[in-house]
Order: structure tokens, then sequence, then C-alpha cells
């Protein structure tokens, strides 16, 4: 795999100096994993920072009952562990799905090439403003909405986020099982197992090998709305 050549095509990436993205390249460490692993651990030290070349990551926290959460995933593009900038341990765990391919770079070496190209330094900026409205609008839902308006709150960001346009749906492309999305609504399972399939059964979503399909998202805002 050309490192290079696969980060000037990220799109946020393409406008860094061609000298910062050859450092970045030249400090960093590859690795393909095959397998979900774990990338590091919530409340831990951890100086490296992470670039997704492919695949997805999922972040999670644990609650006070030891009940795991996941917050949200990060794929393509997007940087892991953006927060170590402030040299405090880290604030979620972070686990790779099958099949991502990661580059990994030690937080000094980071901080030393934003301090040399402000176009570095500004995608970070918004990386963490991006990754605070997520949390801003994850409070909102769990204050306010009921575990049906957050389910279909999820399924309508996943699908914005990773949808893929099929003949006759939008292909959210991650694998989702019921625990995946039960951890991402924070629900019970079987919560999550009625509301799915009550939107099944309307026609609304549909199953496809592993991952959910939305089939009318005009009427699943309407269910959000009706709700």
């Amino acid at each position: 795999m050309n490192l290079l050549q696969e980060l000037n095509q990220l799109n946020e990436w393409q406008n860094l100096k061609y000298n910062t993205k050859e450092s970045i390249i030249e400090n960093s460490i590859y690795n393909h994993y095959g397998k979900e692993s774990i990338l590091f651990m919530e409340n831990t030290f951890n100086p490296i920072i992470y670039i997704i070349i492919s695949g997805y990551v999922v972040l999670s926290k644990m609650s006070p009952n030891g009940k795991e959460k996941y917050l949200y995933y990060l794929s393509k593009g997007d940087l892991v562990n953006e927060s170590t900038i402030d040299e405090n341990r880290t604030t979620t765990t972070v686990k790779t799905l099958p099949n991502a391919d990661i580059i990994s770079i030690p937080r000094d070496n980071f901080v030393q090439l934003m301090e040399e190209d402000s176009k570095l330094a500004a995608l970070v900026i918004n990386r963490l403003i991006k990754s605070l409205r997520r949390s801003q609008r994850q409070i909102l839902n769990l204050g306010v909405y009921n575990i049906k308006k957050r389910t279909i709150s999820k399924l309508l960001k996943l699908s914005r986020d990773y949808g893929i346009p099929m003949d006759k749906y939008t292909l959210i492309d991650i694998p989702l099982n019921q625990t995946d999305i039960s951890n991402l609504v924070g629900a019970s399972r079987e919560s999550i197992n009625r509301t799915l399939k009550d939107l099944e059964n309307k026609e609304i979503i549909c199953f496809v090998d592993g991952k959910i399909g939305i089939i009318d998202r005009d009427i699943l805002l309407k269910e959000f709305s009706d709700e």
C-alpha cells in the first residue's frame, strides 16, 4: 500500500503541505486490522495519534454500572485520539472493526507538524469541533427522546455519514447488530429488537447481509416526528 498516495486521496488532507504529509508517513507506523481489535482503553496514557486510511473504528465509554456505551463511529480520513494533544489520559476506549487500515504517529511528532503547518492545525480544530457537536447531540437525545426516537435519530445520522445509495434503499455501510445499536442508543437489546422489527414490518428499513438499509428516509423522518 502506498501510504502517501492514500493520504493524498483523503479529502481534508489534500490541502496540507506536501512536506507535512511526507513527514506524517515517515514518522508513522502502518497496521492492518483484519479482525476487531482494541486500539487503546479509556483512562490510559497513550501519546499516539491515529489516522484511519480505510475501515471503521468505534469509540465507547464504560458507565458507572460497568455497561459499555458506544459513542460514535469514525471512518476513512478521521483522526483518533487527537485529544491526547493536551497530554492527559484517554477519554474513550477505541476498537477497530474488521479490515481497518490505520497509521499511528507519536503525539510529539504530530504537534510539531501542527506548529509548522497551519492547515494541519485547522484540520485538528475542525475535528475537535465536530466531536463536541456529536457529544451535544447525544446529550440532547438521551435527555429528551424516548428509545424509538433515539434509534431513528441514530439510523438517520448513520445513513447520512455512511450511507451508500442502492436501487431500492440506502445501505448503512457498517456492520451493525442489535447489540451494537443498543450500545449506541443506550437501551436494552430487547427494546432495540422491538423498534427495528416494527420499522422492518412497516417496510421502512431492511436488513442486508448484517447491515441496515433505509428504504424510505421520508417515512422514517415522519415516524420520528409522530412518535
